[in-house]
């Protein structure tokens, strides 16, 4: 039986036809294994940038700048505070122990000196009180001296761990002059707010120190 050339032209163009069909199926199977493999998209990238981004500007991957050790009139270590420079302000940061349950006044003060057996003015034991007062270049009225902090809140089990962010000094700021000093008070800050039906306005003592009363803690700032 003879095969003419038509035929043989009809069968080579069926098995072209099987041929191409067949390479365009493989593209298809695998475009969509490419798909089902990656399941996240441009806003999922977008999101995991933002969050890198927050974390960087929060400052979590900044080293410190400057740190104190802070001690007791005893001198036993309380612990240690340290500050970072983040997006236009300071990280402040304390880890402390060794004291009783309650609220302290939390200040920096204008002087890098701890003295534990210090004297004040009147020749009275004073400890600390070669740290001077409260960090104040702009002569303002507490609570807005540039060192005026959040109180620091110990917990039943002695410690305090506390953390926030500040605009009124820099790390450079605590090294400038003659340095500058942590302190712990032994009372509460009351920040000089004196309500009119308690008092017609607060007294010298609230407007110094928030009558947070004695030194109980200090820590000298130096580079970290």
């Amino acid at each position: 039986m003879r095969t003419t050339a038509n035929e043989i032209r009809r069968h080579t163009a069926s098995r072209l036809a099987l041929g191409i069909g067949a390479v365009a199926l493989l593209g298809l199977a695998a475009c969509g294994s490419d798909d089902a493999g990656d399941t996240s998209s441009p806003s999922d990238a977008e999101s995991t940038a933002s969050a890198e981004q927050a974390g960087q500007a929060a400052g979590s991957d900044a080293e410190p700048a400057a740190t104190a050790r802070v001690q007791n009139e005893a001198g036993d270590e309380l612990g240690t505070v340290s500050f970072t420079e983040v997006d236009g302000a300071t990280e402040v940061t304390a880890s402390l122990e060794g004291l009783d349950p309650g609220f302290y006044g939390f200040h920096i003060h204008d002087t890098g000196e701890c003295e534990p057996h210090g004297t004040d003015e009147d020749g009275e034991h004073s400890a600390f009180h070669s740290a001077g007062s409260h960090l104040n270049p702009d002569d303002a009225e507490h609570p807005d001296h540039a060192g005026d902090m959040p109180p620091l809140l110990v917990m039943e089990n002695g410690k305090a761990e506390t953390s926030f962010q500040t605009d009124r000094f820099t790390p450079e700021d605590l090294g400038a002059g003659e340095g500058t000093a942590v302190m712990i008070h032994a009372g509460p800050d009351n920040f000089a707010h004196i309500p009119d039906r308690y008092a017609p306005a607060p007294d010298e003592d609230s407007l110094s120190t928030g009558d947070a009363g004695d030194r109980v803690g200090c820590g000298v700032v130096g580079a970290a």
